[in-house]
């Protein structure tokens, strides 16, 4: 999750769109609109509940005194606003506040700071702006500044259930897709089109399916799950006459489930119901519009129903914290002392870039014109360059690079840390690909080539067009690849994209004679998400006759979360295996799967006291003290 604390519980709910009006084109093939008419403003009543828990302390969240965990429970009620600021083919602007506000928010189990219930008034009180695509999509929101984070999650939640999306057809029963995003991360959902009487529409949004963690890393086995129950959807009801809506529904129920355990839900309430002036008089649109400029123009970070903007806050005053008052020049000198701190100083790095970009220039120069990678400035600077991985970053690399094509240490090592960058521009994209194109050294076109393999993998979400190109591009050069040397860095680039398409070259590899061969290919599977996958890795790590191939196929597998069948398969084999260097690496591979089967304990009790090798032993009964600690 993105959150921690109150936030965690709070905005377990969320959406992408918000309507203000709407215009109505008959026929079966017209669509939807979104209008805003610039100075209306529509007043509703207003009742928002929502509940949080969290039950197990898994991630490091005290259960406290709260006899069901931590928990937040919120009840507003009083009047909704919404005014349209501005509107046009392409973007509206909203002004929203919520009026008379009622209600308490509560936390128990030290989540929010205490138990004592709040009074929302408070939290609730501003005006903030929300600004919206065409078909509804919220863009930023421009919280009120008296606003705490708190109030700032509690309208984040209501907008959230407030929204629906316009992209459908106006005919009865007409259906259209979503993919949309929230809190927990992007979901898809459908919406559905009725006409139930004369002068009224109504627009149903369905439950929310949540894509699935991106990262096959290995802590990604622990982290929640995030999945909407049945029960979740909204209702919108519209009045066809006045274009505007006459009442909402909405209801969210999303637990947290992390290794088959449900660890926490929340559930989410809105009401919107017409009051007895829900059409209210049209206010000063210069006014309104002077004001939304102002608060634009304020330069506070701009908000979104996603929270990445908390994230950005949190990051920002992290990074802030870290780097202190130093400044480039006080950290070459605390680098160039005689004992360093090479740590910290990795950070405080880091954090420079992050929060200076410009230092990214000096960091490129000291890069061009250092001795060699043994440096400890040079070490330093560059992963701190790669780590920060901002276009800034990466485009320093990339100079670096460019100022130092006669040094092959220089090209080796940057290159490579290129390919460890989150988020690969194109730029970096280019040069990578430049380099094995025409570089004349074999080992830096080598290395190119798989930090080009690191950058599909990391493309995949965000671009998958360009990481399908990189990904066909591995796949030409591992079937064109003749030489053993060749063939073995074809593998590697192409394991590093983690693309099932790669799948078949790959199995016929680990087939072949050459165990060296073999060892490379188990190697490429462990990035790639395939029961196909896990399964070839289970009978390399089962059968391969070369302890070197077995012991690469079981670190393969600890990349992964195992599925039953394979942990019972390996729990056999630390039993069996003849190589004393596989069986330990076995024990250490049950033991991160131990949380999720209680009975890998009781084998690992039995390898701590039977295992011929002393070494075994010794190393299954640290790993059960680990485990008996940790639960304890």
């Amino acid at each position: 999750m993105k959150k921690t604390g109150a936030g965690l519980l709070v905005a377990l709910v969320g959406g992408a769109a918000g309507v203000v009006g709407w215009k109505w084109s008959h026929g079966d093939t017209a669509e939807l609109t979104l209008t805003c008419v610039p100075g209306q403003s529509r007043v509703y009543a207003l009742s928002y509940a929502s509940r949080g828990q969290m039950s197990d302390p898994t991630f490091g969240l005290s259960a406290g005194d709260a006899p069901e965990g931590q928990s937040v429970r919120t009840e507003v009620q009083g009047r909704w606003r919404e005014t349209c600021v501005r509107g046009d083919a392409t973007s509206h602007v909203l002004e929203v506040s919520v009026e008379d506000a009622k209600g308490q928010f509560l936390a128990q189990g030290g989540v929010g700071g205490g138990g004592a219930p709040s009074d929302v008034r408070e939290l609730v009180a501003g005006q903030s702006y929300v600004e919206l695509g065409a078909d509804g999509v919220v863009k930023r929101i421009h919280f009120d500044a008296r606003m705490s984070p708190l109030g700032q999650n509690l309208l984040r939640d209501m907008l959230s259930l407030r929204s629906m999306r316009v992209t459908g057809p106006t005919h009865d029963g007409a259906t259209w897709s979503s993919d949309e995003e929230d809190a927990n991360g992007p979901y898809s959902t459908t919406y559905t089109l009725t006409l139930p009487e004369e002068g009224l529409a109504r627009i149903s949004k369905g439950t929310r399916v949540y894509a699935p963690p991106a990262s096959s890393q290995k802590m990604a086995k622990w982290a929640p799950l995030v999945r909407a129950k049945p029960s979740t959807g909204g209702e919108l009801v519209l009045e066809r006459d006045t274009l505007q809506p006459r009442s909402l529904r909405a209801h969210v129920e999303v637990e947290l489930v992390a290794s088959a355990r449900t660890i926490g839900q929340s559930q989410s309430h809105l009401e919107l119901s017409p009051t007895a002036q829900t059409a209210v008089a049209a206010v000063d649109t210069r006014a309104l519009q002077d004001a939304y400029s102002t608060r634009a123009a304020q330069g506070g970070r701009p908000g979104d129903l996603a929270a990445r903007d908390a994230d950005a806050r949190i990051e920002e005053r992290i990074q802030r914290e870290e780097l202190g008052g130093d400044t480039w020049a006080t950290l070459l000198e605390k680098a160039a002392a005689s004992e360093p701190d090479r740590a910290k100083l990795f950070l405080k790095f880091k954090a420079l870039f992050l929060l200076h970009p410009e230092a990214c220039r000096d960091a490129s120069a000291l890069l061009a014109t250092a001795k060699g990678p043994h440096e400890l400035r040079f070490q330093l600077v560059a992963g701190a360059l790669a780590s920060a991985g901002t276009p800034e970053a990466q485009h320093a690399l990339v100079a670096a690079v460019d100022a130092t094509s006669d040094r092959l240490p220089h090209q080796r090592t940057l290159s490579s840390l290129l390919g460890t960058v989150s988020k690969p521009t194109s730029d970096t994209e280019s040069l990578l690909r430049s380099l094995v194109k025409g570089h004349a050294q074999d080992e830096v076109r080598d290395t190119a080539r798989l930090a080009l393999g690191n950058v599909a993998r990391s493309l995949q979400t965000d671009d998958p067009q360009r990481a399908e190109r990189l990904i066909q591009d591995s796949l030409a050069y591992a079937r064109s690849a003749r030489e053993p040397e060749e063939r073995v860095v074809a593998l590697q680039a192409l394991g590093n994209t983690g693309a099932p398409q790669g799948y078949e070259v790959i199995e016929r590899t680990v087939r072949e004679p050459d165990a060296s061969l073999r060892q490379t290919g188990a190697a490429a599977l462990r990035f790639m998400e395939t029961d196909a996958a896990e399964r070839l890795l289970l009978e390399l790590a089962s059968r391969d006759e070369s302890d070197r191939v077995r012991s690469e196929a079981i670190s393969a597998l600890s990349f992964r979360t195992l599925s039953p069948m394979t942990v019972d398969t390996l729990k056999q084999r630390v039993r069996v295996d003849p190589s004393e260097s596989v069986r330990q690496l076995l024990v250490k591979v049950l033991a991160d799967e131990a949380p999720r089967y209680a009975d890998i304990s009781l084998t690992l009790e039995e390898v701590s006291r039977a295992d011929a090798s002393a070494s075994v032993r010794k190393l299954a009964t640290l790993v059960l003290l680990r485990l008996n600690a940790s639960e304890g």
